[in-house]
């Protein structure tokens, strides 16, 4: 089933809760922002504390309120106790944080090693229990367990040197290791002392010393220091997309019209606003140099953004400062739509998706496409030097944009890489745009991509479904191009499900049911639990009369994916016209349960719950489908029909009239009015 949000049933999204967590995130959000590190103390041996833990944030000096990930434990300076390295989603992005507690207490550190023939070399998996000569509460000789892991918290792999604290002073008696391998194979080793680092080689018996790490540079500990803010941020692009229209409301005729994109030359969309200062500074450098920038080949375009913000007198302030600033190149105000598909496009981009700041830039290159975004004032040299970079390839793109020298790595692999994420990039940015029916831009998105990929069957695909939507609403000659272009996906991946089900999805729909089964076939054949196949072959069954089959293939994709809402309402559908109407409702409460928002399912539902009686819960689905679409034409006939089924004449003939304001053609609303009609002429005899 080709995967677009016009299907009739399955519109299954993500929670909002969900859809809110990844917004936040992509803004560059924290999970836990401006909460400060805890750091937590184990209690265990005291009496008094209950063995619980206590809060030592403070005192530790590890409170800091960064965005922390990781931390790793580490004894970086081989004095006997655990110093930490603290890691970070952002900047500091590591800290070190040596142990300097002055406890006088033991230790002892085992370094493991495996044999490398039935256990690894790191030793990864093995247990190691010392048994001290301590006794504890129940009398019973103290052990300490460890066991060897690799990685052990979030990205984080803390040393694989085995530490063991060891009090005050307890002596070790002995050191038992148990390795990884299958035969489980254990080691007892005697005559180690405290404070000392041992290796351990498998198979060996012994424990060897390893001689004290000579003295470490100091380490001088200084507060974090904030880089110094950059109020410019430039930001070569690599991927290339296509510029939005750029429309805009002139100041001389307070009309909107269109900035057409300059043959062979490049353009500067500037967002300025009236209070901003290094706005202003900006546009005044840009009017003082124009003559420059157009000797480059840089127009400008400044447009304001003050209506936007719902400041008072927005148009005349802005106007004013233009004239005053006698600005030489075109500027008017910001349509919301233009601002919205730049941000957009910044959005697609880059991963902090945050609002932009004021001013921004957008440099357009010499063929229509997105060339370098400038957060903050740009310089007039800037530009200078970034317009004959405007043709570069995308190997060239990508060395300009690199923020440090150095060699570049190439060949066949990585450009194609390269093409590869450009070409998914635009994917994205087209199913976007389609998502909210801008099919003109969409188009234009996914041929550019196709221009850049041209044996791309996920590009074909894509296209295919935007013009497929483009024919249910009736634009002429968009069906035979969505035809073509999911033949044209089959014909680079023949063997892709999706592609055959995608097309024979269409075909159903234009009644070529031969020719859709052939290709559900090769799909079954080359994906044997892909549902959406499955379901469709049903569709078929259904129109050739083969109930058991019909039947049969709803069931088999349910087995699949047993939440799939197409074969739940099918199977549902059958029931009801079998009467069965138990089963029924059970399969359309289930399709309800996963589209809980579609009226087709809620009205569907509720008919067969009138059908049992039910009649308050059918009430409520009917109104809950009128609420969803108000113009659905059957939820206001079964809500007239449930209110002629409860004898209120007055209010069935409402929902009658209303289900036919919405389609005239529905003749049960017509003949319901009819009875109605003759009801009361022969009350009236």
């Amino acid at each position: 089933m080709s995967q677009d949000k016009d299907a009739p049933i399955l519109r299954i999204a993500a929670s909002d809760q969900s859809n809110e967590l990844n917004d936040m995130l992509l803004q560059g959000r924290s999970l836990s922002g401006r909460e400060r590190n805890c750091v937590f103390l184990n209690t265990l041996s005291s009496d008094p504390a209950e063995g619980q833990f206590a809060t030592i944030s403070a005192v530790s000096g590890m409170d800091f309120p960064d965005d922390g990930q990781a931390a790793a434990r580490v004894d970086w300076d081989h004095d006997g106790d655990i110093d930490l390295m603290l890691t970070n989603r952002t900047a500091p992005r590591a800290r070190f944080m040596r142990n300097e507690n002055p406890s006088g207490n033991g230790y002892l550190q085992l370094l493991l090693q495996g044999n490398g023939n039935d256990t690894n070399r790191d030793a990864i998996g093995a247990r190691v229990i010392v048994t001290l000569d301590e006794k504890d509460k129940a009398g019973q000789p103290v052990r300490l367990l460890r066991t060897l892991r690799a990685g052990d918290g979030y990205l984080t792999q803390s040393s694989k040197c085995l530490h063991f604290g060891l009090g005050s002073d307890a002596k070790i008696e002995q050191v038992e290791i148990r390795w990884p391998n299958r035969e489980g194979q254990i080691e007892t080793l005697t005559g180690m002392e405290r404070n000392h680092r041992y290796e351990v080689v498998q198979g060996t018996g012994t424990a060897q010393k390893v001689p004290p790490r000579e003295a470490v540079t100091g380490l001088v500990p200084k507060p974090t220091e904030l880089p110094e803010v950059d109020v410019t941020m430039r930001i070569p692009l690599i991927k290339q997309f296509l510029a939005p229209a750029l429309n805009y409301k002139n100041f001389a005729e307070q009309k909107t019209i269109g900035f057409p994109l300059p043959s062979d030359e490049m353009v500067l969309v500037n967002l300025w606003s009236s209070t901003c200062q290094p706005c202003i500074k900006e546009l005044k450098e840009f009017s003082q140099r124009y003559e420059e920038l157009q000797n480059a080949g840089v127009n400008v375009l400044a447009i304001n953004i003050d209506e936007l913000q719902d400041m008072p007198d927005a148009f005349s302030q802005a106007k004013e400062m233009a004239e005053r600033l006698k600005f030489p190149f075109a500027a008017g105000m910001a349509s919301p739509e233009v601002i919205a598909e730049l941000q957009r496009l910044h959005n697609s981009l880059l991963q902090m998706n945050r609002p932009l700041p004021m001013p921004t830039s957008f440099l357009i290159d010499r063929k229509g496409y997105l060339h370098t975004i400038y957060k903050g004032a740009v310089e007039v040299d800037t530009l200078l030097k970034d317009a004959p970079r405007s043709d570069l390839d995308l190997m060239g793109r990508f060395q300009q944009a690199v923020a440090r020298k150095g060699s570049v790595l190439q060949g066949p692999l990585v450009n194609k890489t390269m093409v590869r994420n450009e070409g998914a990039a635009l994917i994205r940015l087209g199913k976007e745009y389609l998502k909210e029916g801008k099919f003109d831009r969409a188009e234009a998105i996914l041929k550019d991509a196709l221009v850049k990929m041209p044996d791309t069957a996920a590009i074909h695909n894509q296209l295919a479904i935007m013009y497929e939507q483009k024919a249910r609403r009736g634009i002429p000659g968009t069906l035979d191009l969505a035809m073509k272009n999911y033949r044209d996906a089959i014909s680079i991946e023949p063997d892709k499900p999706s592609l055959r089900v995608n097309l024979a999805q269409l075909l159903i729909r234009q009644k070529a049911y031969d020719e859709a089964a052939g290709h559900l076939t090769h799909a079954l054949n080359n994906g044997p639990e892909t549902a959406d196949a499955h379901y469709n072959m049903g569709m078929i069954y259904s129109t050739r009369g083969d109930l058991n089959n019909e039947k049969l293939s709803y069931e088999k994709a349910l087995v699949i994916n047993p939440d799939h809402p197409q074969s739940l309402f099918r199977l549902g559908r059958i029931f009801e016209k079998q009467q069965s109407l138990d089963e029924a409702k059970t399969y359309y409460q289930r399709a309800v349960d996963q589209a809980p928002e579609n009226p087709l399912l809620l009205t569907t539902l509720g008919r067969v719950l009138m059908a049992k009686s039910e009649l308050h819960t059918a009430e409520s689905l009917f109104r809950k489908a009128i609420r969803y679409q108000p113009r659905y034409a059957e939820a206001h006939f079964q809500l007239g029909g449930l209110y002629l089924t409860n004898g209120n004449l007055v209010e069935a003939q409402k929902k009658f009239v209303e289900t036919l304001k919405f389609d005239r053609n529905h003749r049960g609303a017509a003949l319901a009015l009819q009875q109605i009609q003759s009801a009361s002429n022969s009350g009236k005899k």
